[in-house]
Parts: C-alpha cells; structure tokens; sequence
C-alpha cells in the first residue's frame, strides 16, 4: 500500500512538473501609424501629451472585447497589453501627432514642471471591439495653451471593421489612435 500511495504522489507530481500547464500569454501593442494626408510643416511650437485618462474597466493588463449580442465583457487571461494602457496611449498618440507636425516638439509630458506651448488631455470613453463587427473608439480631446485655457474641446468616434483574433484588434485599435492623432494635429496645425 506504502508503494502504491508513493507511485500516486510521484506521477501526480510530475503531471504538475512536466504537464503541458497553461498557455502562455501573447501582448499587444498599440502602434503610432505612418501620417496619411496632410502634413503641417509650419508650426513651431512645444506640446505636452499628458497621460491618457482610460475608465477603470479598462485599466487592466488584459484586453477586453465586448459580446455581439449582449453587453458581456469578455475580459481575456492571456491576451495582454505590453504596458499600461494609458501610458500606452499617451506615447503613440504624441508620436503620432509629431509625425503630422515635423517642426514642432511634441512629446509624453511626464513631469508637472515641464512647460509646453500646448497641452492635450485625452480622456477615452470607449476602447475595444466586438469580433467580426467593429474595433471602436471613443475619447474627448482638449487643447489648453500654456496658461490653462481652453482652446477646444472635442469628442472624436471612430470605428473600423474588426475580424476575429487580438492580433487584428491591436492593429485596428493602431488606426484609430492614429486617426484620433491626426484631428489632434489638424487642430494644433491652426495654431500660431
């Protein structure tokens, strides 16, 4: 019996060792795009990015997607975003915007002593997708000039058709970043 119960601790043990566990995690990236359409080369100025405000359910590792026929969130375990979301967000979108403002130094504002000419907040309201309907974004902008005024405000809504897989999500949710940057930019082009 002795052997017997040492035989079952010793295969159970290296099922646990040597099983095939679970699956490894795969992480994201939300990517600056290349600039589409105009570029503004006057403008010579600073822009501070600050963080990205993003609503709790999203401020997670884990990507999210939303159920085609209800409101369920699908919270997925091993398919991540490689860094905060917000701060994610915060340096695509200035890199972004730079590459529509060649001139002009615009950059992640990390620190509350850094002075900008401009500042943009973005505070997202809606970030994901549903598979095999649409990727889709929704945030409000502002531009404040260097004594905290407002200079606008905006909401932007942008979705993109979305096939299954997180790999395509991470991609269409590139574009609209890119595209929210590039309604960024147009504005800041305007100013002097």
């Amino acid at each position: 019996m002795k052997n017997f119960l040492s035989l079952i601790f010793v295969v159970c043990l290296g099922g646990c060792v040597f099983g095939s566990g679970s699956p490894s995690s795969v992480f994201y990236n939300i990517s600056p795009v290349k600039a589409s359409g105009k570029i503004y080369a006057q403008p010579r100025f600073s822009v501070g990015i600050e963080k990205v405000s993003i609503p709790d359910y999203l401020n997670k590792p884990q990507m999210i997607t939303k159920d085609k026929d209800t409101n369920e969130l699908t919270i997925s375990e091993f398919n991540r975003w490689g860094e905060s979301l917000s701060g994610m967000l915060q340096r695509t979108i200035a890199v972004d915007v730079s590459s529509y403002l060649p001139n002009a130094v615009i950059k992640p504002k990390g620190y509350i002593t850094e002075e900008f000419d401009y500042t943009v907040r973005v505070e997202i309201a809606a970030f994901g997708g549903t598979f095999g309907e649409t990727a889709n974004l929704a945030a409000w902008w502002m531009v404040y000039d260097k004594n905290e005024k407002l200079l606008n405000r905006k909401k932007t809504e942008l979705s993109l058709p979305l096939e299954d897989g997180y790999n395509n999500l991470a991609m269409q949710q590139s574009l609209l970043t890119g595209e929210l940057s590039k309604q960024i930019a147009a504005f800041l082009s305007r100013l002097k």
